[in-house]
């Protein structure tokens, strides 16, 4: 694996994505959320019994709206070095007047995300930084494509689906990501697209052998990488590199600025995801961190 020598984290045009409302109210469908505030700051709020809790993942700290009652605000905010707000002190060095940093009950906590940023800047020269492994994988893609040995073929939900299904992990796991799947097309209708990843060498009946699916959110100027699947029948090793690049030259077509390539391995968080975490890292990534959580209770 090529190493990044500039990976710490500045400040830069990176958004969590539950700063956006499409993402937000996919993942609560059945819950009453309540967006508060706007970008880079936003957040939502949750109504309990006898309580409210707000909740924030940004850079900066965020100002809490009146809330009468007893309120448990919560933010988590990204780990930051060498920036004009931090300098060379990372966060969970740092105490901020007014808020209580706690590990326990938050630990894991927020999962880190990699993220490749600049893609409008970069643009040809996005892949500059990758692997020569990945280089090669991704010569050898283009030229499957070229070859008309491979194709990508965007399709409707429910053939997703029925390819995803088919794919090896857990029951319980196929049947959450459905379901949230379903959810996240819903809100994000005919800006969530799915392809898959066809070799046409193969039998017609057989010849699915991958499959993605990108969430287009101009909200927060990203394209989401998300319900990544192959099938153990695939002869090609880069396949998954394939992937990738497709999600880039996505997000470049529709002048989005980040390829947000998801949750990765953080202590705590569970070991089989260590697998795709390294996959990931090979693409030279920027991490946002999120190490710890800040609180603090008002009562009005």
């Amino acid at each position: 694996m090529q190493e990044n020598k500039d990976k710490k984290d500045t400040k830069d045009n990176w958004l969590h994505q539950l700063q956006s409302k499409k993402y937000l109210q996919a993942l609560s469908p059945n819950r009453a959320v309540y967006f508060l505030g706007e970008v880079p700051q936003a957040g939502f709020r949750i109504n309990f019994f006898f309580f409210k809790v707000d909740y924030y993942v940004c850079d900066t700290q965020p100002v809490p709206l009146f809330c009468r009652g007893l309120r448990i605000v919560v933010w988590d905010k990204r780990e930051v070095e060498n920036s004009e707000e931090a300098g060379n002190i990372k966060i969970k060095d740092m105490k901020i007047k007014g808020w209580l940093q706690v590990k326990w009950p938050f630990k894991p906590g927020r999962p880190h995300i990699a993220y490749l940023d600049n893609i409008q800047i970069k643009k040809e020269n996005y892949f500059k930084n990758w692997s020569k492994t990945l280089k090669y994988y991704r010569h050898k893609w283009l030229k499957n494509l070229e070859n008309k040995n491979i194709e990508i073929v965007e399709v409707d939900i429910n053939t997703f689906i029925e390819f995803y299904k088919k794919a090896n992990m857990s029951f319980y796991l196929k049947r959450f990501f459905t379901k949230q799947m379903q959810n996240f097309k819903k809100v994000y209708k005919e800006d969530m697209h799915f392809y898959l990843i066809k070799d046409l060498l193969k039998d017609e009946k057989e010849n699915v052998i991958a499959g993605t699916c990108i969430l287009d959110d101009k909200e927060i100027g990203q394209a989401i990488y998300m319900y990544v699947f192959t099938y153990k029948r695939s002869e090609y090793k880069y396949i998954g590199v394939g992937i990738i690049d497709f999600c880039v030259q996505y997000a470049i077509k529709n002048n989005l600025n980040i390829l947000n390539l998801t949750a990765i391995y953080t202590k705590g968080q569970d070991k089989t995801w260590r697998g795709f975490t390294e996959f990931k890292m090979h693409f030279d990534p920027k991490i946002a961190k999120y190490n710890d959580t800040f609180v603090k209770f008002t009562l009005n």
